[in-house]
């Protein structure tokens, strides 16, 4: 038993990242697949491994490492549904393994930051479900970043290292980029050090700089800047939404206004005692506070559960960080590491048995489909897979052109192969570059010899950033020819 004890403590990395692995099974692989997030973001980097173009080809609206990371995977482990959620594990366990790193640089011991951790993943578990995300990559960069500002003493090699991670994020989303700009802003003007600032900016430019050389090279800077940028505006102006759940959906919100109270009370109290090490603590509380609470622009302008959860998970290190500060010189004596491990002991087993019953349910049902399929590895709702196999039949057998606006296309382009239809796969407001919404119409208008599938119960089945203003000038302007299992078809008159 002790040599496992000290295998585990030297090789504690490896030990918590298969911990976590195991743990965030439950919440991977046995979950419906449905008109969401997963689904374009897989539709998006299957087009781009079967040899289209990001942005040429795609409206994707964020910028592009996490889809070329993802084109790798795909290429190498399979083109499907069950590759993509490994991808989604595999992000999802380093962001958590980073919430330990981050605990223990900060000086909590191991068995803590081990508990801390899992406490983290157990309040924010909805972010796992919802599949492979630009969103969690940027944030392992995020996260990134701060560990190295809280490892590294000030010098040219860390200004070079925050300039690399500012790209990186920029480079996975651009919004949590501007969350992390402001950050590195703010910590330079609190900590009076503007040259380092200049630095890292100058880095990231140059770095931008090269990538921009690129896309214009391939004759896609026009198209990149379209849609990540000039279509902000529809996307902010039209798709604001606050969206509430469950009580312990909010404890990441109470735990941002907490975490500031709890700061300021910590930095009066520290400013007393403990002289010789009160700056150091109080230094490193304010880098957490500054850079987790920037993660918070995340939430525009659609706050929702998934982005709440998301945008909190240094916020609740932060948080379970001044807790241990409040606590642990009151608790700490030679019983703690015994009280630690048995509570560890007993989340691991309850948490550990839940995703074994996941992934037993999940054996029994993955090879209903196809392991040839794009779509292996998903579990579609029969009356889904229905209308699925409906309307691909139909598709096929028409005479005419047929497009399906609905946030249920991807499944007819993943399906059937054609994978070149842009924007009608992911018909968003927001999605659609500078000409938005009405751009899109007035395609519409132009169409001849063409069919368009309508799901008949919009308002409760699209998503609410559906181009609802497309669909109804559609319904008003053109023939209604009938239906085909959950959708209305309608013809262009010519």
């Amino acid at each position: 038993m002790k040599k496992i004890i000290t295998f585990i403590k030297k090789h504690d990395i490896i030990f918590i990242f298969l911990i976590l692995t195991i743990l965030l099974l439950k919440v991977t692989y046995n979950i419906n697949i449905n008109n969401n997030d997963e689904l374009i973001n897989f539709l998006n980097i299957y087009k781009m491994s079967n040899g289209l173009t990001i942005y040429q080809d795609t409206n994707v609206i964020i910028t592009p490492l996490f889809f070329y990371l993802g084109e790798i995977i795909l290429n190498i482990f399979g083109n499907n549904i069950l590759v993509f959620r490994t991808y989604n594990l595999i992000l999802s366990t380093i962001m958590y393994l980073l919430c330990y790193q981050i605990l223990k640089t900060l000086n909590v011991n191991k068995r803590l930051s081990m508990l801390y951790t899992i406490l983290i993943v157990m309040f924010t578990y909805g972010i796992i479900g919802a599949g492979a995300n630009y969103n969690i990559l940027a944030y392992i960069f995020f996260q990134l970043g701060v560990w190295l500002i809280l490892k590294m003493k000030v010098g040219t090699k860390k200004d070079i290292f925050q300039g690399i991670i500012l790209f990186l994020v920029f480079f996975s989303n651009q919004k949590l980029a501007a969350g992390y700009f402001a950050a590195l802003v703010i910590y330079a003007l609190w900590n009076k050090n503007l040259k380092s600032l200049i630095k890292e900016l100058a880095v990231t430019a140059i770095l931008v700089g090269i990538y921009f050389i690129y896309l214009y090279t391939q004759n896609n800077l026009y198209n990149f800047i379209n849609y990540t940028i000039l279509g902000i505006s529809e996307f902010g102006a039209r798709n604001s939404i606050f969206k509430s759940s469950f009580i312990i959906n909010i404890i990441p919100v109470l735990s941002a206004v907490f975490t500031i109270a709890m700061y300021i009370t910590l930095a009066k109290l520290m400013s007393k005692y403990e002289k010789e090490n009160s700056k150091k603590y109080i230094k490193e509380l304010k880098t957490m506070l500054i850079f987790s609470l920037c993660t918070l622009v995340l939430i525009i302008p659609i706050v929702n559960v998934y982005h709440m959860q998301l945008a909190s998970v240094l916020i609740l290190v932060t948080f379970m960080y001044e807790i241990h500060l409040f606590i642990y010189p009151i608790i700490n004596n030679e019983k703690l590491p015994a009280i630690t491990s048995a509570i560890i002991g007993i989340l691991l087993i309850i948490m550990t048995i839940l995703s074994i019953k996941e992934i037993i349910n999940y054996t029994k049902i993955v090879n209903e489909i196809p392991i040839d399929s794009p779509l292996y590895g998903s579990i579609i709702e029969d009356d889904l897979q229905k209308d699925i196999e409906d309307v691909t039949t139909y598709i096929k057998n028409s005479d005419k052109e047929v497009i399906v606006l609905s946030t249920y296309a991807p499944f007819y382009s993943i399906v059937l192969s054609d994978l070149d239809n842009n924007e009608y796969d992911w018909a968003l407001r927001g999605n659609l570059g500078t000409e938005g919404e009405e751009g899109l119409t007035s395609k519409v208008k132009k169409l001849k010899n063409t069919q368009i599938l309508l799901y008949g119960d919009e308002e409760n089945s699209e998503i609410y950033q559906f181009v609802f203003d497309t669909a109804n000038y559609i319904k008003e302007n053109m023939k209604y020819i009938g239906k085909i299992h959950s959708f209305s078809i309608y013809e262009t008159v010519d």
